[in-house]
């Protein structure tokens, strides 16, 4: 095992007590990394991604496939957008959203949180994105 995957590993130890967790899964390195962290230290992975109303992300495909691939079951959560507006200023009073990013973050979060059965939730530290620093 890398030094990294050994560290990863050992932090999702820290981490978590449970035997079973939830991973926010893109398909992308940064949540694979972490799926195989989890896996290697024992636990059992549910992967979770999102779909916007019924239409496929660009990440849908690499993480059905990823899923498959690690034995992982995959929950789809369908965030819906018939009531995108009240959603928004939802997570503007009461959640404190600003900032374009926070909304687009927040808003699948919403829905995909409610799906979400085991009590650890993991997700990737976002290495593979590709914007420029602020």
């Amino acid at each position: 095992m890398t030094d990294f995957m050994s560290i990863l590993t050992d932090a999702c130890l820290d981490l978590s007590q449970d035997e079973e967790v939830a991973l926010l899964l893109s398909g992308g390195i940064d949540s694979i990394s972490v799926g195989v962290a989890l896996k290697t230290a024992g636990k059992k992975v549910h992967a979770y991604t999102i779909e916007l109303d019924g239409f496929p992300s660009g990440d849908l495909r690499g993480a059905q496939l990823v899923a498959h691939h690690m034995g992982w079951p995959l929950s789809i959560v369908s965030v819906p957008t018939s009531r995108a507006s009240d959603d928004f200023i939802r997570l503007a009073v009461n959640h404190g959203c600003a900032r374009k990013v926070q909304f687009e973050c927040s808003y699948p979060l919403m829905y995909a949180f409610q799906a979400i059965k085991e009590a650890d939730v993991f997700g990737g530290f976002n290495a593979d994105d590709r914007s420029e620093p602020r």
